[in-house]
């Protein structure tokens, strides 16, 4: 079976790519509109500096940001969105998608994944994961991005900040019973068979 994709995509680069071949999940990117302000580089300094915190940008460590405004991402102008420690903030992906799937009783839709280097190493996650993109969904696709870290992190416009994979939703056959039947001899809930 196969899914139908269409997308509008604002610039080409934006396209959901896979960094290796036959990888599973679809990169895709940061499409950041607003510049960086002073007030924005100021406010990076002064967190930074009351504490303690440690700034990345595109999941490059900076030791020393403070000192180092020669940095392309830390200067006034440049495409860049900011998350703080336990920051959330939706960000665009950079294009609209249509899915759709010829085999009866599915839907076709889009699961948005956080990247395992960004989750693991640095503690990225997307808030709602996976997000789910339906076929129904006419906006532009936006990742909720949350900073579970102790540190600053900084996404320059085309940084990779999420993954997706397209899968099929099956409609179930629906049955309203007075007791459900016992398929299995399992009892008990969460941690009932160990930690």
């Amino acid at each position: 079976m196969t899914i139908d994709c269409s997308y509008v995509l604002y610039e080409p680069q934006f396209k959901p790519t896979k960094a290796v071949d036959r990888a599973a999940a679809y990169d895709i990117r940061a499409y950041i509109t607003d510049p960086l302000q002073d007030e924005d580089i100021a406010q990076i300094k002064d967190y930074a500096f009351k504490h303690w915190a440690e700034v990345y940008i595109d999941g490059q460590h900076y030791k020393h940001p403070i000192r180092d405004l020669t940095l392309e991402a830390f200067s006034t102008g440049s495409k860049a969105t900011i998350l703080f420690p336990t920051q959330r903030k939706i960000v665009s992906a950079g294009f609209e998608v249509s899915l759709s799937t010829a085999q009866a009783g599915a839907t076709a839709a889009m699961l948005v994944c956080a990247r395992s280097g960004l989750a693991c190493k640095h503690g990225i996650l997307v808030a709602n994961a996976p997000g789910i993109v339906d076929e129904n969904y006419p906006l532009t696709v936006g990742v909720g991005l949350y900073n579970t870290s102790k540190h600053i992190h900084v996404f320059t416009h085309g940084a990779r900040i999420a993954q997706v994979m397209f899968i099929e939703s099956l409609e179930p056959t629906e049955t309203i019973v007075t007791k459900l039947q016992n398929n299995g001899e399992r009892i008990g809930g969460f941690g009932s068979t160990g930690v």
